[in-house]
């Protein structure tokens, strides 16, 4: 029987807008134990195919864990490459909880888009479901959380059964530092 957990997925370092590759890290994390398996991918800065590379790394980290959702700390990763909740749900099977330390706010990205990208449209579609951000307070800090396929009370079960030593839960934040300590030595 598998355990059961979380994968939590970040990027690594961005050496320029617009060019080249980063590391996208996926963690499998069980309540019980904590960290178990870890797979990387290459993403292509401001691509688009931030949401098939992660949604291929949970589905093989499925081996490892029984993942009750994947946890993101932004929609972009690489610089502008979207990743959409939908598709990884449809790819992967797995609902999506994304947790901003701030406010998300949707004009300023659709400015930087429409300045920057020609198919801006596409990639502000798929943001515009930060609109959608609730806030929650765990231990006294602010997050604002974007759910996809899960009800907001085991959200902030999840959310708040993570948080150990910062803001983020502890998946995030190791997926963020093992990123970019390995996109530092790659890139």
């Amino acid at each position: 029987m598998l355990l059961e957990g979380v994968i939590a997925c970040d990027d690594g370092r961005v050496a320029k807008l617009g060019e080249g590759f980063t590391i996208v890290l996926c963690i499998a994390w069980s309540y019980e134990y904590g960290p178990i398996d870890g797979l990387t991918s290459k993403v292509r800065v401001d691509g688009l195919d931030a949401s098939s590379q992660i949604a291929s790394l949970v589905s093989m980290l499925k081996r490892s864990i029984q993942p009750e959702a994947l946890l993101l700390d932004s929609l972009t990763i690489a610089g502008f490459n979207v990743v959409s909740p939908s598709t990884i749900k449809k790819l992967a099977g797995i609902p999506t909880i994304v947790i901003y330390t701030y406010k998300p706010s949707l004009d300023r990205l659709k400015s930087a888009l429409m300045n920057n990208f020609k198919d801006w449209n596409i990639r502000l579609k798929i943001l515009s479901i930060i609109n959608e951000a609730w806030h929650m307070t765990v231990d006294g800090e602010e997050l604002y959380v974007v759910s996809w396929g899960l009800e907001i009370n085991r959200v902030k079960e999840i959310v708040s059964s993570l948080i150990l030593y910062s803001r983020k839960p502890e998946p995030l934040r190791l997926a963020h530092y093992l990123a970019s300590e390995i996109s530092r030595i790659l890139f």
